[in-house]
């Protein structure tokens, strides 16, 4: 899995550099292969720059945004972390990032030298071949599955932590409705 940064973003959508050119086959590839993320803590800064400086091309970013898969910034932030120090834009992304065992794609030197998660775009197919050489077929892939739902889980699991119900409450009243629902049609 892929998380872009925001420059890298803005230079595929905008063709804003010569480079941006050599690295569209690396967007098509992510999202051929479900591969492409955002991480929710770049979208405000995304779209204002976009609406700021590249206007004639924020509908092109509303489309490659929709396109990708988005990934939670988690709330444990550790102020004290070098990153988070330096720049902390690069550090949620990362948080992101390992939140989903993802690697960061970025021209941030700064960003690669202080994350074992950040790559440059040139780095790219050497890892993708490095993950499909270490891969192996797993037996049963729970991952996978959590990674499809992940979305829905969220929002499940905010719901239960917010509502403070962690034992009956309206989500097991729900579960316990639906359930019954599809139990019936089986036995009949």
């Amino acid at each position: 899995m892929y998380l872009f940064d925001n420059n890298f973003v803005i230079d595929i959508v905008t063709s804003r550099t010569d480079l941006s050119e050599k690295y569209s086959d690396i967007v098509i590839y992510c999202l051929k292969y479900n591969q492409a993320y955002l991480s929710t803590s770049q979208l405000h800064n995304l779209r204002f720059v976009f609406k700021k400086h590249y206007k004639d091309y924020y509908q092109d970013y509303l489309i490659f945004e929709s396109k990708c898969k988005l990934v939670k910034t988690p709330s444990y932030v550790d102020f004290s972390m070098p990153l988070a120090e330096v720049d902390m834009d690069d550090y949620l992304i990362e948080l992101s990032a390992k939140s989903i065992n993802a690697k960061v794609i970025t021209f941030d030197k700064k960003f690669i030298v202080m994350s074992d998660l950040a790559i440059h775009p040139d780095d790219f197919y050497k890892s993708v071949l490095t993950e499909s050489e270490n891969e192996s077929i797993p037996f049963l892939d729970l991952k996978a599955t959590q990674q499809e739902l992940s979305s829905k889980l969220e929002q499940s699991f905010d719901r239960v932590i917010n509502s403070g119900w962690y034992i009956l409450g309206p989500e097991v009243e729900s579960f316990e409705t639906e359930f019954a629902s599809i139990a019936k049609q089986i036995i009949v």
